[in-house]
């Protein structure tokens, strides 16, 4: 068994984006709520654990938090061991004291409940309390699924899934085999001399970022107008990050074995 991870956009409707946006607003209420209680029991010279924090939570939720009865516990459960796991990175030094969250960060939360609580197919993925959602691309695998996370990028959620599949090796012994050099002025050079253009995303696409930001400097932060325009920044940004971001191995590689039918050594 090997472990695989994908992260696939939705293709989700306006109610469905709502429950996102509660589910993020309820784990972000949790993971601080748990926070409090944690700093509450560290003055008292108490070291309260998950568990702890977790029954602590879930005695007073009904009372705290009645609007997010509709939603996943699961989202909240996640917080609070995500809390949970941040606090012992902190307790061996990993890293510094966790922070609280904030509700402008970028809205993200997990919602499984272990192995199968989420069903993924060709073309939905099915998301406690959520639903069946249409998802933008068929899973590159077929499996178990772990873990999920719902993730906002700009304009679009996202779903990243990590599934439990079989080791099962391609077979490319029959296909030719040529050696390939990724570099940053090129795109690649194969071994015969050819080379592939780099797309410069950022170059590209620079006459139109300064547009947007000179756009919403224009604009009253808090109205409708500065909250477009902020939100056609964003696209822009993650726009040029895709591109910017998708690795030779797996898009560019596509792309070069779909014309030289090839497999590349690199």
């Amino acid at each position: 068994m090997t472990l695989q991870s994908q992260k696939i956009a939705l293709n989700s409707n306006k109610n469905q984006q709502k429950a996102f946006d509660e589910h993020y607003a309820y784990a972000v209420l949790a993971y601080n709520a748990t926070h409090s209680d944690f700093k509450t029991g560290l003055d008292a010279g108490e070291w309260r654990s998950v568990y702890a924090l977790k029954r602590i939570f879930n005695a007073r939720k009904g009372a705290v938090f009645p609007e997010y009865k509709t939603c996943s516990q699961h989202a909240a459960k996640n917080a609070i061991h995500n809390f949970g796991d941040a606090v012992n990175r902190w307790q061996t030094r990993q890293n510094r004291f966790p922070k609280r969250k904030r509700r402008n960060s970028r809205p993200s939360f997990q919602i499984d409940n272990g192995i199968d609580s989420v069903k993924i197919t060709d073309a939905h993925v099915i998301l406690p309390k959520i639903g069946k959602v249409r998802i933008h691309e068929k899973p590159r695998w077929t499996g178990s699924v772990r873990r999920a996370v719902v993730s906002r990028t700009a304009h679009r959620w996202f779903v990243s899934i990590l599934v439990e599949v079989d080791e099962t090796p391609s077979d490319t012994t029959d296909l030719p085999v040529r050696g390939v050099d990724v570099g940053i002025n090129k795109l690649a050079t194969l071994d015969d001399g050819k080379t592939f253009e780099n797309p410069r995303a950022l170059k590209v696409n620079e006459r139109k970022l300064r547009r947007c930001n000179k756009s919403l400097s224009r604009k009253v932060k808090g109205f409708n107008n500065w909250r477009k325009a902020k939100w056609e920044l964003s696209r822009l940004h993650a726009r040029i990050a895709n591109i910017r971001a998708v690795p030779i191995t797996k898009h560019q590689m596509r792309f070069l074995r779909a014309f030289h039918g090839l497999v590349l050594n690199h």
